[in-house]
């Protein structure tokens, strides 16, 4: 990126800071100028960024100053990254395909893994090279008609995760846009798998249960719930549910997706965009669907779920689980070891360090 393209972006970010700023004072928060001292101080003292002051919505008149400043920084949250899951460790777990093969193993129910294509050291599941175009055809011809999910081996946000449905002609693969209907041959979307450097993982699609679907049928509609095992004790950190949009795959809040807060018995509350504004919402925008006191079916079930998938990594102690739930219970889609993303603490709408109370309270993290 040029220096004038970053200039551009840091006063495009600078301008929607203001002006969301300036629109919550005239809803009745805080006044302009108190948000702007806020987020001032707690950036020069905290390292808190802007953006994290908007997503955490500490422009609230009802929040404390208090739980303003025991909210994560940049610093906390790597330290306790470090501190419950070692660097040399988490190395180890960065890739998705390790990972899905590992909760397989452990007997974590996760969807089916059909393989991972790289040109170098791609696999199938059965043991056979998944390495150019020839051999993916190979393998999606055993799952005609099935929906089938392709990912980035590294990646965040949803960001390269398409779903196709796989349609067979002759010796030609087609690959069907679930949304749109459009196909194309596999041959033509080969060069875009290709292109991703670390290389793609290939897994089976979760079909949501019917009560996530109502929410929003196009994408598959996920927990985000933190877990952690500090001291030998496991236990729930927190979780909120993602709403995707209409005519899009993804449910991450970078694609578009809406955050849900969820109660202690798996009852949906207070739904607000994904974006800096965090706008509240009576109802989905796209479906129309009341959300505040929607009931989540397997609720108990996932968090007992998102332990067991953590207590599978015995070296680590903290993670962000992706959790789809379908009519036969919850599935874990990915587990984040290596970041488990700070911003997640803003949409639990509990302060980071209230978390974590007795790391905190010691000179390990002060």
């Amino acid at each position: 990126m040029s220096l004038l393209s970053e200039a551009k972006r840091r006063l495009k970010l600078a301008v929607d800071i203001l002006s969301i700023m300036w629109r919550k004072s005239r809803q009745g928060h805080l006044p302009l100028w108190r948000q702007l001292r806020e987020s001032c101080w707690l950036k020069w003292h905290r390292q808190q960024t802007f953006r994290f002051y908007l997503m955490a919505r500490m422009w609230r008149r009802e929040m404390p100053w208090d739980d303003k400043l025991a909210h994560f920084c940049y610093d906390d949250f790597h330290q306790l990254i470090d501190l419950l899951n070692p660097p040399t460790h988490r190395q180890l777990h960065r890739h998705k395909f390790a990972q899905k093969q590992h909760l397989l193993d452990a007997g974590i129910r996760t969807p089916a893994l059909y393989g991972f294509f790289h040109p170098d050291h791609g696999i199938a599941t059965d043991g056979s090279r998944l390495r150019d175009v020839e051999s993916v055809a190979h393998l999606l011809h055993a799952h005609e008609n099935e929906i089938v999910v392709f990912k980035p081996e590294i990646g965040s946000g949803g960001e390269g995760v398409v779903c196709y449905r796989i349609e067979c002609l002759a010796e030609q693969v087609l690959l069907t846009h679930p949304l749109t209907g459009e196909s194309e041959p596999l041959a033509t979307r080969f060069t875009q798998l290709n292109h991703h450097g670390h290389g793609v993982v290939i897994e089976a699609f979760c079909h949501q249960h019917p009560k996530l679907a109502a929410l929003n049928p196009d994408s598959v509609n996920t927990l985000r719930i933190w877990v952690t095992n500090e001291g030998n004790e496991p236990r729930v950190l927190g979780c909120f549910l993602r709403i995707g949009r209409r005519h899009v795959q993804v449910d991450n809040t970078a694609a578009g997706g809406l955050i849900c807060t969820v109660d202690d018995h798996g009852v949906l509350q207070e739904l607000s965009r994904g974006d800096l504004s965090r706008e509240v919402l009576m109802q989905h925008p796209d479906t129309e669907v009341t959300v505040c006191g929607y009931p989540l079916p397997f609720f108990a079930e996932a968090k007992t779920l998102a332990l067991r998938a953590l207590a599978a990594f015995p070296d680590m102690g903290i993670a962000g689980l992706d959790i789809a739930i379908d009519e036969h219970g919850p599935l874990v889609l990915e587990i984040n070891l290596d970041n488990p993303a700070q911003i997640g603490t803003a949409c639990f709408d509990r302060p980071g360090r209230y978390l974590f109370p007795r790391l905190f309270a010691t000179e390990k993290l002060a």
